[in-house]
């Protein structure tokens, strides 16, 4: 069976997934502007169980577990990124730091 053409069809939803990540990213640096000005939290729990819930639902029983697991994945991505955009830098971040700078005099990569 020759899976060429099975390809470029997963090709094709692959470029439209990419597209799509990348539109919800920049939503998401508009997210965190906004919340950086309103002094919100990163973290939203209750949200991301309401979309978690909706779009398990959409997917059906066979898919809900993929779809809970890519969103949750795509919830880290973006509490990534709406950090690093908000310029946030967790406590942690700084105590390990400055550890490895008095140890070798080298910051963190």
């Amino acid at each position: 069976m020759d899976l060429n053409p099975i390809r470029a069809r997963i090709d094709v939803i692959d470029d439209q997934i990419t597209d799509l990540l990348v539109q919800r990213m920049k939503v998401v640096e508009d997210i965190a502007a906004a919340k950086k000005a309103g002094t919100r939290v990163i973290r939203d729990h209750a949200r991301e169980r309401s979309i978690i819930n909706r779009v398990t639902k959409i997917s059906g029983d066979t898919y809900a577990p993929y779809v809970r697991d890519l969103y949750k994945l795509m919830f880290e991505l973006s509490c990534n990124y709406q950090s690093s955009v908000m310029g946030y830098v967790s406590p942690l971040d700084t105590e390990i730091s400055s550890a490895i700078a008095e140890c070798t005099g080298k910051k963190f990569p």
